[in-house]
């Protein structure tokens, strides 16, 4: 089943994030073989990491081994609503609220 991964995986993994970074790209990395995608909307959240070098950002989505589809529909939103639990619910990572 392929997996959509949220924007803000990305972000962290990107930027090394301190906290999280680490972590989440363990965590692409165990779902890679599944699939990977994002959707539309995180292809343009994570422009500004890369200041805007299409270039940039499509090798870190390709050695991440997850791109952007040429299309997406709302059934395709559907389905992976459904099916999302790339996100922290599924994983061993757990994430405390700020008090």
């Amino acid at each position: 089943m392929t997996r959509v991964v949220d924007t803000c995986l990305l972000i962290d993994v990107a930027e090394a994030d301190a906290s999280f970074g680490a972590a989440f790209a363990e965590l692409i990395e165990s779902k890679r073989p599944e699939g990977l995608t994002i959707c539309p909307v995180s292809y343009v959240e994570l422009a500004p990491v890369f200041n805007g070098d299409a270039a940039a950002q499509n090798e870190f989505l390709f050695h991440l081994g997850a791109a952007c589809p040429a299309e997406w529909s709302t059934a395709d939103t559907s389905m992976f609503f459904r099916d999302s639990f790339l996100t922290i619910s599924s994983s061993s990572i757990q994430v405390r609220a700020s008090p």
